[in-house]
């Protein structure tokens, strides 16, 4: 059996990915990366789409780019993203412009090493944006 999974948008506005539940393997796409600062369409959302697939009965995680691995690399960019939620909410509820928030950041030694266009500044900002965004529309 083969199921084919579409999501609403974490990395983009639409991700799917495909898990084979007999062989316990699921082929994430760009959900899933090895080293990688990918691009977040929706930080909530990818929380959400990553929380779903930790519950899901797996072992072998084939990423969009990077080697076949394991839980490991889904707990690691769930790691990544909540991490540059809760600095960019920080940076939102102390009055940090973009600009101070993103030229100030010093990147954890964790991530110094991840590849990726734009490298997670790129992520600073749209995330900051999005919950820039998202708090605006409460007011």
């Amino acid at each position: 059996m083969v199921c084919i999974c579409r999501k609403p948008g974490g990395h983009t506005p639409s991700d799917t990915f495909m898990y084979l539940p007999e062989e316990k393997i699921v082929f994430m796409g760009d959900l899933v990366t090895e080293n990688l600062h990918l691009p977040i369409f929706n930080p909530d959302v990818y929380i959400y789409i990553l929380n779903q697939v930790k519950e899901m009965d797996i072992i072998t995680f084939v990423p969009g780019h990077g080697n076949i691995g394991n839980r490991e690399q889904l707990i690691s960019l769930e790691r990544y993203i909540l991490f540059l939620i809760y600095s960019s909410l920080s940076a939102l509820e102390n009055n940090h412009t973009i600009d101070t928030y993103v030229s100030g950041f010093i990147t954890p030694k964790e991530w110094t090493e991840w590849k990726g266009v734009n490298g997670i500044k790129n992520n600073l900002t749209s995330i900051y944006n999005f919950y820039s965004k998202a708090n605006s529309t409460k007011e």
